[in-house]
């Protein structure tokens, strides 16, 4: 949990593991793990990630990121595993019709390193209370709480830093609310996962939300079958094959079920 007030760089300098099949195994478990969305982000960085800032990429230092920046390594990581995804499907907010959107996740990522405060100050009616700005571990003590009508008092307990947080919490009125979520946006870092279009079938504006878990990274049965598919042609293990770069793996695999036929695949 952050504790020192200084000024931290939102988007670090981070280097991925080698795309490699073993990589890709252990993102493709990381995604498919129980449990709540903020707890396999921290377990798809601490796999995708070689480094993180200046450490070595651990869970540990992947929840110690502010929220902004673990999804902007997040998209980093998808556009990595699927820079071939320009299109997705959506649903309009006015009308509820299907539509297709064009997006380049590549050019959301494109962001300038900034600066942020890691803590801030509101004047509430209670007094002066300091509070966190997100992190990941904020956000998997959020997510594992008895969800609350008004996700904004939730965030106000789990990120409070006076020792009776989670009963202030209880006393903030609407306004300390509002002044509390206002200054913790402020000082986030900003990552930009919403699209806004016009929807073809209403004519009105609508946006909607990528997120990357559901659609950018490898499937664990993917990659089992390419491994076995190649295990049983080649004779090779399971720790050879995956050494391979995910493209040498699926290209082999690829040649192999052609040269099998489709009677085979069919069977398979």
């Amino acid at each position: 949990m952050p504790g020192a007030h200084t000024r931290q760089t939102a988007f670090p300098p981070s280097a991925m593991r080698p795309m490699d099949g073993q990589t890709e195994l252990a993102v493709a478990e990381a995604i498919a793990a129980t449990g709540t969305r903020p707890e396999r982000v921290t377990r798809l960085l601490a796999s995708a990630f070689e480094t993180i800032g200046d450490e070595a990429s651990s869970a540990g230092a992947a929840r110690g990121l502010s929220s902004g920046t673990r999804e902007w390594l997040v998209q980093c990581a998808a556009c990595a595993f699927r820079s071939d995804i320009n299109w997705f499907e959506a649903t309009c907010e006015k009308c509820g019709e299907p539509y297709d959107l064009s997006l380049d996740l590549w050019t959301a990522t494109k962001v300038k390193t900034q600066l942020f405060d890691p803590i801030v100050t509101v004047e509430t009616s209670i007094g002066t209370r300091a509070f966190h700005v997100p992190t990941g571990w904020h956000e998997e003590q959020f997510a594992r709480q008895r969800q609350s009508d008004d996700s904004r008092r939730g965030f106000a307990g789990v990120c409070g830093m006076s020792d009776d947080d989670a009963d202030e919490a209880e006393q903030f009125n609407e306004h300390d609310l509002v002044l509390i979520d206002e200054a913790i946006e402020a000082s986030s870092p900003e990552v930009a996962d919403q699209a806004v279009t016009t929807c073809p079938s209403c004519g009105e504006e609508t946006s909607t939300q990528i997120d990357p878990l559901l659609f950018a990274f490898p499937r664990e049965s993917d990659v089992l079958k390419a491994t076995h598919l190649i295990a049983t042609a080649y004779g090779w293990s399971q720790d050879q094959i995956l050494r391979l770069s995910a493209r040498h793996r699926n290209h082999l695999a690829e040649l192999i079920s052609r040269d099998r036929g489709p009677a085979w695949r069919t069977a398979g």
